[in-house]
């Protein structure tokens, strides 16, 4: 992150390791999470360079989201911006997970996609792609990307639980939720559910 960057972070896990970073001089942080609307923040970050072309725009979303609106990363070539892209690939709805009684449930799997191949396939040629696994492997992306003068995406591959710990917290939260859940009414020292 930059002086004056425009952050903008998908709903769900994407944003919630980001709520409580301190942000440079200038800079906006964006996300939404009133209504849980995944797959807004691509657009969006398509939209925010248009509206404030000086200003540097980061992304930062994740597989599922993504594969709802991806199609707009075509739109940053067609107009010539430069944005700096993350997706995080999880293998799925990591939200979902998190918050699901059954997480393995099948609905939150996606199809595996090769994210750090798309630039190019949205007409995105001169931009530096990469996939990582590792820190090392994101250290020197993050270094590569800081000099080439172009669009960036980078595909950061993580365990399928890999989150923040407020996401973490949350989850843990619902886990006990659902062992309530599971006790009669009976057994709740003589309290009823009416």
């Amino acid at each position: 992150m930059r002086e004056n960057d425009i952050l903008i972070a998908e709903t769900g896990t994407a944003s919630m390791g980001l709520g409580f970073a301190q942000m440079p001089s200038g800079a906006n942080f964006y996300n939404q999470t009133l209504w849980g609307s995944i797959g807004w923040a691509t657009p969006v970050a398509f939209g925010a360079p248009i509206a404030s072309p000086e200003r540097r725009v980061v992304l930062l979303t994740s597989d599922g989201a993504h594969q709802f609106t991806v199609q707009e990363v075509s739109q940053f070539a067609r107009h010539g911006l430069k944005p700096v892209i993350f997706v995080v690939n999880n293998s799925g709805y990591l939200i979902e997970r998190l918050l699901c009684k059954e997480p393995e449930i099948a609905y939150n799997e996606i199809a595996p996609w090769r994210y750090h191949l798309l630039p190019q396939a949205f007409g995105c040629d001169s931009w530096y792609p990469a996939r990582v696994k590792t820190c090392a492997e994101f250290n020197r992306a993050l270094e590569e990307a800081g000099r080439v003068g172009s669009g960036v995406y980078i595909e950061i591959v993580t365990d399928a639980y890999a989150a923040s710990d407020l996401a973490m917290k949350m989850h843990l939260t619902f886990r006990r939720l659902y062992e309530c859940a599971l006790i009669p009414a009976s057994d709740w020292g003589g309290r009823s559910s009416r």
